[in-house]
């Protein structure tokens, strides 16, 4: 099995070499290759190995198209998830997005199979749009939408929802400290 820059495998044993045991069950993802199956590789721990020789080294199973923050779409309900944990090649657990009549925002969800869902992007978001809707949304709309805060429907995502909350707060702490002084005098004359 050849790997490229960016693919995610999992080792799945150690081979007798010069890389320490232990990174069985661990995954990684390709940084550089240089030909006849030698990489570095970037473990999700942290670690990079740099000179890896696939086989030689590890015994890997197959090239995982998962990573932690993908964003998929169930291909039934249309919800969206975030992906926060990933299980195996093809299971992942993750955290709603997008509310469907089944799923609500921000709740979590484990076991879920791939083929159950469709891998999207914020690119992949933009990329459905059709051109006049791009010709009618202004490079801001734009932008919120590439960066997760919006969905393809421009609704708020769960994402969009927290950095709003937190810009308001930073623009509003004023207001919102004298509300609150407010409502302690108020609280103080009902004594």
């Amino acid at each position: 099995m050849a790997f490229q820059k960016g693919d995610r495998f999992k080792v799945v044993g150690g081979v007798q070499s010069n890389i320490e045991r232990g990174r069985e069950g661990k995954f990684a993802t390709v940084l550089k290759s240089y030909g006849n199956n030698k990489f570095d590789v970037l473990f999700d721990d942290g670690d990079i190995v740099n000179g890896w020789l696939h086989e030689g080294d590890m015994q890997t199973a197959g090239k995982y198209p998962l990573e932690i923050g993908f964003r998929v779409r169930n291909k039934t309900d249309k919800s969206e998830w975030i992906i926060t944990k990933i299980t195996c090649q093809y299971e992942f657990w993750g955290k709603c997005v997008k509310a469907s009549s089944e799923y609500a925002i921000d709740e979590e969800g484990g076991c879920n199979r791939l083929n159950d869902y469709e891998i999207i992007s914020n690119n992949t978001i933009m990329n459905k749009l059709s051109i006049m809707m791009k010709k009618l949304l202004d490079k801001d709309t734009q932008t919120l939408v590439k960066a997760g805060f919006i969905n393809g429907d421009l609704d708020l995502t769960g994402a969009g929802q927290h950095a709003l909350n937190t810009v308001l707060f930073i623009e509003k702490k004023a207001e919102l400290v004298k509300l609150a002084e407010e409502v302690l005098a108020e609280a103080e004359k009902d004594k």
